[in-house]
């Protein structure tokens, strides 16, 4: 029994790899099938887990068979606050949407500043100026030096707070150039973590669809 549900399993991924790779030639109802089909999965695997890891938890379990009176409380004001949400599906009071939307929208912005400055700011500013310390020979202060001058020169790029002059205009322009050299580097990378994709999805339709590849 397992290795007939491997083979059908097999079979199924292949056939919808395939159907996927048919979106090559052009789109056709066979890609937007197993787009459907992916999409439904996904939702299905998404709402599964929010019920089982997030839901019954924290919110039945937690409505039914409380710690405390302050928790309970904490529970129905935030679940009735989640509830707000649907009210666009009533237009007369969709406008209640907007209150949790804030809520949430302010509790992720005060989360990510501090966040942001502890992990991305202050690091990278630590860095910029220990990286002098650890220069050894000349190949290690000119990297340094680019280091320096490429995070001075796009922060002039995002400084928008001060009038523009010359100098201002120039070191941004420096920027610019660090700015697309980092957009590069961001989008090769995301090109080779695809072509990673696609190999493996190659490797299987020829290592365990039909077997071409020797394993």
């Amino acid at each position: 029994m397992t290795d007939t549900m491997t083979i059908v399993g097999t079979w199924v991924a292949a056939l919808l790899t395939l159907a996927i790779f048919s979106f090559l030639y052009r789109e056709n109802p066979v890609y937007r099938a197993a787009e459907h089909i992916l999409v439904g999965i996904a939702t299905a695997y998404s709402v599964l887990v929010m019920y089982f890891q997030v839901f019954k938890p924290y919110v039945w379990s937690a409505l039914l068979e409380p710690k405390d009176t302050a928790s309970f409380v904490w529970t129905l004001l935030f679940t009735l606050l989640a509830l707000l949400f649907l009210a666009p599906f009533v237009p007369k009071i969709g406008w209640l949407a907007r209150i949790p939307s804030a809520i949430a929208v302010g509790y992720a912005a005060g989360q990510a500043l501090p966040a942001a400055i502890q992990a991305r700011i202050y690091p990278q500013m630590l860095d910029t100026v220990s990286v002098f310390n650890d220069a050894a020979g000349f190949w290690g202060v000119v990297n340094a030096l680019i280091i320096l001058v490429g995070t001075v020169a796009v922060l002039f790029y995002f400084m928008m707070t001060f009038q523009r002059n010359p100098v201002m205009n120039g070191v941004s322009r420096i920027g610019v150039v660090f700015l697309m050299i980092g957009f590069g580097a961001v989008f090769g990378n995301m090109v080779l973590s695809r072509m990673t994709i696609l190999i493996g999805r190659l490797q299987f339709l020829f290592g365990d669809w039909i077997p071409l590849i020797p394993s």
